[in-house]
């Protein structure tokens, strides 16, 4: 099962490191590029969760024969 969480935290991801390197010091740019930057592996990791949920509800729908 694939979620998009893995493409939306690569895209937060460049997007961050995009606007790092054109933003100045004090501008909106850079304290944006941060945040996307910290937001990036929160989003990998709900993509894990989602992907572990998945392997547990596909492993609790085959009963042990």
């Amino acid at each position: 099962m694939r979620n998009g969480a893995y493409t939306l935290a690569s895209i937060a991801a460049l997007a961050g490191l995009v606007l790092l390197m054109v933003g100045h010091s004090d501008g909106v740019e850079t304290a944006l590029g941060t945040v996307l930057l910290v937001v990036a592996p929160l989003l990998m990791g709900i993509g894990k969760v989602i992907d572990v949920l998945g392997y547990v509800r596909d492993g609790a729908a085959d009963p042990d024969e």
